[in-house]
C-alpha cells in the first residue's frame, strides 16, 4: 500500500471515529473535499480538536506514525492551512510524515 493510501485511510480512519460522537445530521463526510475548517465549514471547534485527537490516535496505532497536531497553532488556526479540507490533510501529513 502506498504511503498516501495509508494517510488517506487514516485520515477516513479518524472520520469515522469522530463521527461516533456525533449526531447524525452533524457527520463528517471521507471525501478528499470535506472541509473542517473555514466559512463554508461547518465544523466547531470541539469537533475539529475531537478529530485532530482521534486522527493522531489512529496515525499511531495503526500506521505506527507519531505526530502531534494539536500543538502546531498554524495548523489548527489558520483557514487556509492543510485543515482546510481532508485532500489538503492529507497532503500535508505526506510530506511531513515522508520527509
Amino acid at each position: 500500500m502506498s504511503t498516501d493510501r495509508t494517510l488517506e485511510s487514516a485520515v477516513f480512519a479518524a472520520v469515522d471515529v469522530a463521527n461516533q460522537h456525533l449526531p447524525r445530521e452533524k457527520w463528517l463526510g471521507k471525501t478528499a473535499d470535506t472541509k473542517l475548517v473555514g466559512e463554508s465549514s461547518h465544523v466547531d471547534s470541539l469537533t475539529l480538536i475531537s478529530y485532530v485527537v482521534a486522527l493522531e490516535q489512529v496515525l499511531e496505532s495503526d500506521f505506527g506514525y507519531s505526530i502531534s497536531l494539536t500543538d502546531d497553532s498554524e495548523i489548527m488556526t489558520n483557514p487556509d492551512g492543510p485543515l482546510r479540507n481532508l485532500g489538503e490533510l492529507v497532503r500535508y501529513l505526506e510530506t511531513k510524515l515522508t520527509t
